[in-house]
């Protein structure tokens, strides 16, 4: 009795480290070959959390390897008139895809429509598009 539950603990172990994130080059370079990322803000907040520096990170490579022609960046407009968050927001992304080395610098940002901020948590959400 005592062996089968060590033996299934160990398998129950083993499967959860196989679930990780892969960081393989293969997955690495598929991300690479992506055009569309979403990523989310601290809410209330321009401040870019560890994962979500990542993924503009991925961007940035992705940009490269496309030799793309600009970045369309789409955020949630400010809730209130007085915040000037979405600015702020937008100059995170650009901040950060530009410390990247992700040419070209030209950017284009606007508001989330709509039918995109019906998405729940669209408040802290931030889409960025590599345009070729």
């Amino acid at each position: 009795m005592r062996r089968s539950v060590i033996m299934s603990s160990l398998i129950v172990a083993l499967l959860g480290l196989s679930t990780g994130p892969d960081t393989s080059l293969a997955a690495i370079n598929s991300a690479s070959h992506q055009s569309f990322f979403v990523m989310f803000f601290l809410p209330g907040s321009a401040e870019i959390s560890p994962e979500a520096r990542w993924i503009v990170e991925q961007a940035a490579a992705s940009a490269k390897v496309h030799e793309a022609s600009m970045f369309e960046i789409a955020i949630s407009p400010d809730e209130s008139s007085a915040s000037d968050l979405f600015k702020a927001r937008a100059a995170a992304i650009e901040n950060v895809l530009s410390a990247e080395g992700a040419e070209p610098v030209h950017f284009v940002s606007r508001p989330l429509s709509e039918a995109e901020n019906s998405i729940p948590c669209a408040g802290s959400r931030a889409e960025i598009r590599v345009v070729q």
